[in-house]
């Protein structure tokens, strides 16, 4: 976690380089930020988690594993 103004970017470390994920601040949220994002992301006929079965996890020496659809990458 780094933060940065008045809020905080979460990082993770791949091969030596830390890169950035998403950003957020500690301000209050309403329950219509989530079910707007949520709605976005299951229905905008582009959305690559309408099309494509996704999966990552990163490894505790700054790896990663991810599966799309059925290709596995390390």
């Amino acid at each position: 976690m780094l933060q940065e103004g008045d809020g905080w970017v979460l990082q993770f470390n791949h091969h030596q380089h830390w890169q950035s994920m998403y950003r957020f601040d500690l301000c209050e949220q309403q329950q219509s930020d989530y079910v707007m994002g949520n709605f976005w992301s299951a229905h905008w006929p582009q959305s690559h988690f309408r099309h494509h079965l996704l999966m990552c996890r990163h490894l505790p020496d700054g790896g990663k594993l991810t599966l799309t659809n059925f290709h596995f990458t390390h």
